[in-house]
C-alpha cells in the first residue's frame, strides 16, 4: 500500500482498486482498505476468530451519516475457496508440526 501511495492515485481512482486476499480480512485490514479508498474486496475463506466482515457491514449501515468521507468497500467473499483449502492441505502435508496446522484445520472445515 505504501508503494501504491508512493503513485499519488487520486481516492476517485483508487476506488477502482480491488484486494484479493485468502482471508477474511480483520478490522485493521478493512480500516486500512478504508483508508486507502479501495474499492473492492475479495476473499476466500472466513476467518472465525478475528475476520470482520460481517461486523463491519453491521456497524457501517448504522454509522456511515457520521463519517460521510469514508465508505466500505465491496466486500465478496468465496473467491476461490476450494483451492484455498487446497492451499492450507498442502501446507499441513508439508508442515505437519507446524504452529498454524489446527488453525489451518479449522479453514478447511469451514
Amino acid at each position: 500500500m505504501l508503494k501504491a501511495d508512493k503513485l499519488h492515485h487520486l481516492p476517485s481512482e483508487r476506488k477502482k482498486m480491488q484486494l484479493f486476499t485468502t482471508l477474511e480480512p480483520c478490522m485493521m485490514c478493512l480500516g486500512a482498505a478504508m483508508s486507502f479508498f479501495i474499492g473492492e474486496i475479495y476473499y476466500a475463506l472466513e476467518e472465525p476468530i478475528d475476520g470482520a466482515v460481517d461486523f463491519a457491514v453491521r456497524f457501517w449501515r448504522e454509522n456511515q451519516r457520521e463519517i460521510p468521507s469514508y465508505s466500505l468497500p465491496a466486500i465478496h467473499d468465496g473467491l476461490l475457496k476450494s483451492e484455498s483449502q487446497d492451499l492450507l492441505r498442502e501446507y499441513i502435508n508439508i508442515v505437519p508440526d507446524g504452529p498454524l496446522v489446527e488453525f489451518s484445520r479449522t479453514l478447511i472445515a469451514l
